[in-house]
């Protein structure tokens, strides 16, 4: 009887030992991962800021960030009082969020309107501390002309997309006038749920702009 206990014993031992060491090696896996995953982002971000670099340097409008890459950049948009400046790619699909804000199909970086667009989780978080009346700065090349504006934060919403539009009025197209940004993200922050019809508009007008040559 005391054998068999013991024998019994040795296994449950065994057993537990084993998961143990599974235990630690599924969580270094998942640690080696996530740390993976760190490192690809943080390259990413350097190579964009290099592409957006050359793009002001060179005459090409469409300088990629590595040679495969369907995106590139096509602005520089900082907010100082977050101490935020991200690299605005051509596009808002779900492969270029991933990397940086992009600009949203319904605009084009040289209409009168302006739209940017980021996850709610990473890029455009910290639009959760944004307030009326913060500055954004805003870089950007069209032809062979850099841009750069400055807006100022008029008016911070939330509305339904089932039941608002975005736009509230017509979009005039001029060569280089902005006279307005709207930033757009998921809302609320730090939410569980992914699906969400709710998103925050930050509404910006122009307040300065001034082209290279000038």
């Amino acid at each position: 009887m005391i054998s068999s206990t013991l024998v019994s014993y040795r296994n449950n031992t065994t057993l537990f030992k084993r998961l143990i060491i599974w235990c630690f090696i599924a969580c270094l896996l998942n640690t080696s991962h996530v740390i993976y995953l760190q490192m690809k982002a943080s390259l990413a971000q350097v190579l964009l800021v290099n592409a957006w670099e050359s793009t002001l340097t060179l005459s090409a409008k469409e300088v990629k960030p590595w040679p495969w890459a369907d995106i590139y950049p096509v602005a520089k948009i900082s907010i100082p009082s977050l101490d935020l400046s991200q690299i605005v790619l051509n596009n808002d699909s779900g492969q270029a969020l991933a990397f940086g804000p992009g600009l949203s199909g319904f605009s084009n970086i040289s209409d009168d309107l302006i739209l940017i667009s980021a996850h709610r989780d990473s890029h455009f978080k910290p639009l959760e501390f944004l307030n009326i009346g913060d500055d954004i700065l805003l870089e950007t090349k069209v032809t062979q002309l850099t841009k750069q504006a400055r807006f100022k934060v008029k008016k911070i919403s939330v509305i339904n997309i089932n039941e608002q539009s975005i736009f509230g009025h017509s979009r005039p197209n001029t060569r280089f006038a902005m006279s307005e940004l709207i930033l757009l993200t998921c809302y609320p922050f730090n939410s569980f749920s992914a699906d969400t019809p709710y998103r925050l508009i930050i509404q910006a007008e122009e307040t300065f702009f001034k082209r290279d040559n000038e």
